[in-house]
């Protein structure tokens, strides 16, 4: 029986393999109409690669902070509109754009306040940046169409 469970491998070994599953995130976790992968663009996933310290489960946390984000956004938005809202990520480049200009922007901000020792909450500030992006997206988007129909 294969046992892969960090206690059977060096502090080195793990090291290693958690440099490799960050390094290679963006190819293995992206959906390129593959079911099973997430909706984020391979830009997105290399940044938060390289914000995540070379551990795996910071990666799945944040981007477990997007999906929070999106989902609280489309209840949200529904709440407001009387109509069910779903937000496909596949669909919409522009959207993709904005996630990772959001993240890069929300990083910086957050390591600017913690540089300078001020109390923040990465999460927090996480959610709330992406939350923001998805509502201000939404928003944008039904505007266009309406002006466009």
């Amino acid at each position: 029986m294969l046992d892969f469970s960090s206690i059977n491998f060096s502090q080195n070994v793990l090291q290693k393999q958690n440099q490799d599953i960050v390094d290679n995130a963006s190819e293995f976790l992206v959906s390129n109409g593959n079911s099973g992968k997430i909706p984020l663009e391979a830009e997105t996933i290399k940044l938060i690669s390289l914000w995540s310290a070379n551990d795996p489960k910071k990666m799945e946390k944040m981007i477990g902070i997007i999906f929070n984000a999106k989902k609280a956004s489309e209840t949200f938005i529904t709440q407001q509109t009387g109509t069910p809202t779903t937000i496909f990520l596949d669909n919409y480049e522009d959207l993709q754009h904005d996630i990772t200009v959001s993240l890069r922007r929300t990083f910086n901000a957050i390591r600017n306040k913690q540089d300078k020792k001020q109390k923040v909450n990465p999460e927090n500030y996480i959610f709330g940046a992406m939350r923001n992006t998805f509502e201000v997206w939404y928003s944008e988007y039904m505007q266009s169409l309406s002006s466009n129909g």
